[in-house]
């Protein structure tokens, strides 16, 4: 009797697990954000020399436009805007529905009225959303360009996204994603798949706040490709150092940010140690 009630608070539990809906959004929390914010603007400047670098927390609103976002009162992404490279401003609309979830996204040069718009289809029973792409998008199979249009999102029973499925225009899975977390969730591994062969395959480790630590890299055959080293002076300083399959040092720099009152990052400052060159980053954040 005893072993026949566990059985049915298993199976019990376990149905009512795996009938939850998918959450699939795009809000400020997933950007590490803080506070209620209501939009951020970025903008990067370019230094030749790090010396000439002067470290402060004034936001001069210098450099290259490099993004805006704008989100809701719920914290959900609503607009982005960008800059390709030939400097034309590109904005994307996004649309949820009454739960909150994604349904579509809208994008279109400004000054353009024409739009292109990816749709979002969901399947809470067997726990997936397939992205249907106006436009299609390219990846690499097996060292060829391929043409995509179409996206499927597979989620597991506590809705952690597991998988990507890419497909072509005649509907056939020529690549996939999977992702592997551990007990907190934290994504430790990912590979990639061309058919039924592992194309790469990379693995993640944190320190006990949940910072990153390492990323090695192999490919398809297990061998190791690269390694990149996280070391963290303090709270707001990062180095950074990435080696090859040899352990020759290729990239070298170092990350050191100011923080508002909130926790956000508001200037970045990127020095490249190998180069001698410097990046500035500015974040422009309102908050409701």
């Amino acid at each position: 009797m005893r072993i026949t009630l566990l059985l049915v608070l298993f199976y019990t539990s376990h149905f009512t697990l795996c009938c939850q809906s998918i959450e699939y959004n795009f809000s400020y929390i997933q950007d590490g954000y803080r506070g209620k914010v209501k939009s951020v603007t970025s903008y990067a400047l370019t230094y030749s020399k790090i010396d000439s670098v002067k470290v402060d927390s004034v936001l001069a609103r210098k450099g290259s436009f490099a993004f805006q976002k704008v989100f809701n009162e719920k914290g959900l992404l609503e607009r982005i805007e960008t800059c390709n490279l030939l400097n034309d401003t590109i904005e994307k609309i996004y649309k949820y529905d009454a739960d909150n979830n994604i349904v579509a996204i809208a994008r279109h040069t400004l000054g353009s009225s024409y739009f292109k718009t990816d749709t979002f289809i969901y399947n809470n029973v067997e726990m997936y959303l397939l992205q249907i792409m106006n436009d299609a998008e390219k990846i690499h199979v097996e060292g060829k360009s391929t043409l995509i249009y179409k996206k499927k999102l597979v989620f597991d029973c506590i809705k952690r996204h597991i998988r990507t499925e890419y497909y072509d225009e005649n509907e056939v899975a020529v690549s996939a994603t999977r992702f592997y977390y551990d007990y907190n969730s934290k994504l430790i591994v990912c590979e990639t798949v061309d058919g039924a062969k592992t194309r790469n395959r990379y693995f993640q480790t944190f320190d006990s706040t949940g910072r990153k630590r390492n990323v090695q890299f192999v490919d398809g055959d297990g061998s190791f490709t690269m390694r990149s080293v996280y070391t963290w002076l303090n709270d707001n300083t990062l180095l950074f150092e990435m080696f090859n399959a040899e352990g020759k040092l290729e990239v070298k720099h170092k990350e050191f940010v100011i923080l508002d009152k909130y926790g956000n990052v508001i200037k970045k400052y990127f020095y490249d140690l190998i180069g001698g060159t410097a990046i500035v980053f500015e974040y422009e954040f309102a908050y409701y």
